[in-house]
């Protein structure tokens, strides 16, 4: 997969859609910037609680069948973006590793649990953009999300 260029059916280029899709797949290479350069010693613990934050997410994207579902998650999806801030700003009090060996243990945790989720998000992107009126709400909706 290659983030949005793989959707079979793709929101219009310009559209909330695609701008929020663009937005939080752009997210993750953020996020591992973060972790190793705020990473802390051990705390694995700390990245596991990003990705479940960010499992729950893309269990709510899950559940969504139609435009009312979206409306119905607005308020869930939000929640769990602020969680996402809180975790990371948890995650960046706990100061660099100790060393680069460390730092690098921590990148491959991070790529490993995240490879998953990544997975999930785009295979409920794309059907989520099956639906063009799903598509452009959770677009709306998504771009209202915060994740930090």
């Amino acid at each position: 997969m290659n983030g949005l260029r793989d959707f079979p059916v793709r929101p219009l280029p310009g559209s909330v859609a695609w701008r929020a899709m663009a937005n939080h797949m752009r997210a993750f290479p953020l996020l591992v910037l973060l972790l190793v350069a705020c990473g802390g010693d051990p705390h694995e613990a700390a990245i596991d609680e990003m990705n479940d934050v960010y499992s729950d997410m893309i269990s709510v994207l899950e559940g969504i069948d139609s435009k009312a579902d979206v409306q119905a998650a607005r308020g869930e999806l939000q929640d769990l973006g602020k969680r996402m801030q809180e975790a990371g700003k948890r995650f960046q009090e706990l100061g660099e590793p100790d060393s680069p060996e460390r730092q690098a243990e921590l990148m491959k945790h991070f790529m490993t649990s995240m490879r998953e989720n990544q997975e999930r998000l785009e295979a409920v992107m794309r059907k989520l953009m099956e639906n063009p009126e799903i598509g452009e709400e959770i677009g709306k909706v998504m771009a209202e999300v915060d994740l930090g």
